[in-house]
């Protein structure tokens, strides 16, 4: 991503594919600068809070203006949230929120027990800096892990912790790069999700079937929910070039993330989304 060029190594599993850093950094915190994309807040001119908020609108509502949002200004975190019958008093917890946006969104629609934590975020009015593992138990209704989870040194005992924190009926919603994917297959060491040392593991379909039955956990869906970066990121760091910065043109994005969505349709994307949910 900053173009260090330092090389790590990761072990796969051979019965589920599954990957997982050899050699954890001690300190991960420096490798997540200021510069790092989900810690950065945006221009806050009132505008653009005006147009946020507008977005963010339309994005809940399913409105038909949503998918020309995802077009100029694409919010997955909060797109992912529909269709799970969400109200207003539902408490909810996002995990490794960054700068907290989803959080932020969430309570400008309404949503009055909303809270983020991440340990490498700064603190403000609707984000703490702490581990889950440091959160006082509560009676969450849901727990998001918007592509945090492969940044975790122990995925399996963190949500292990948040099953305690649920509710009854209480659900996790987890977003992961998968290596079970055409774009994992095709560019190998030069495939964006890789992202080391960030992503300490990267998942497969088959090993997170297998964290719902340790959690016993009912496996209510899991979907491909991949994006154009796939295609645009992995030819960055192809042609040895870092990704901190960039941005494609927007026909290149708009084409690229068709080429993802054809992807989806076939389960070959590069992340997917899945529901799990206690039984009791």
């Amino acid at each position: 991503m900053f173009g260090t060029r330092q090389p790590f190594d990761y072990l796969a599993c051979p019965v589920c594919g599954a990957l997982q850093m050899a050699r954890m950094p001690e300190d991960l915190s420096a490798f997540y600068p200021p510069g790092y994309y989900s810690y950065q807040t945006g221009a806050n001119a009132r505008w653009r809070q005006i147009l946020r908020r507008w977005r963010n609108r339309d994005l809940w509502q399913g409105h038909w203006r949503s998918s020309a949002w995802q077009l100029l200004q694409p919010f997955d975190n909060l797109l992912a949230l529909q269709g799970l019958g969400l109200q207003r008093q539902h408490r909810i917890l996002d995990v490794g929120c960054g700068q907290g946006q989803l959080v932020l969104a969430l309570q400008e629609l309404g949503f009055k027990q909303v809270l983020g934590i991440d340990p490498f975020a700064e603190a403000s009015a609707h984000v703490r800096v702490l581990a889950i593992e440091h959160l006082a138990e509560g009676n969450w209704d849901l727990i998001c892990f918007h592509h945090s989870l492969e940044h975790l040194p122990d995925p399996l005992a963190t949500l292990q912790v948040a099953v305690l924190r649920l509710a009854p009926r209480g659900r996790l919603l987890i977003r992961v790069p998968t290596v079970d994917s055409w774009a994992y297959r095709y560019y190998g060491p030069h495939w964006v999700q890789w992202d080391p040392p960030r992503h300490l593991y990267l998942f497969s379909r088959q090993n997170m079937q297998r964290f719902a039955e340790l959690l016993d956990l009912r496996l209510v869906w899991l979907r491909d929910d991949s994006t154009g970066l796939q295609f645009w990121g992995s030819e960055r760091y192809r042609q040895g070039l870092p990704l901190q910065g960039y941005r494609p043109l927007r026909g290149q994005r708009l084409r690229a993330d068709w080429r993802a969505r054809a992807l989806n349709r076939v389960h070959q994307g590069d992340q997917f989304s899945c529901l799990l949910q206690k039984k009791s």
